[in-house]
């Protein structure tokens, strides 16, 4: 299916992005069931565990960028190589074609 108008929106202004268009594609009540059904399978994380996801997500973080500024993939281990592509410089795993990660330099 090909359209031409694609929104993105957030579950709570989901039905007032539905209710917008002039044409009715959908009735009353499958817009709500849609909006039912979104807010009831929507993930609810308790507040240790979210902060437990953050800390985490930047030790993860931190991690990688220490391992590139040493010259190491932080993907699998290998050497980060100087290389030369059709789009200029850019630092690559050595391991490739087992790991893709590259880097710009």
């Amino acid at each position: 299916m090909h359209t031409d108008n694609n929104i993105v929106v957030n579950r709570y202004n989901l039905k007032r992005a539905i209710l917008q268009y002039r044409t009715a594609v959908l009735n009353q009540e499958t817009i709500n069931w849609i909006i039912q059904t979104i807010n009831q399978n929507r993930i609810i994380a308790d507040k240790e565990k979210l902060k437990q996801h953050k800390h985490n997500a930047k030790a993860r973080q931190y991690r990688s960028s220490r391992l590139i500024n040493q010259g190491v993939c932080p993907q699998c281990g290998g050497h980060l190589i100087l290389r030369k592509g059709k789009y200029g410089t850019f630092y690559g795993c050595s391991n490739f074609p087992t790991c893709k990660f590259t880097i710009n330099s």
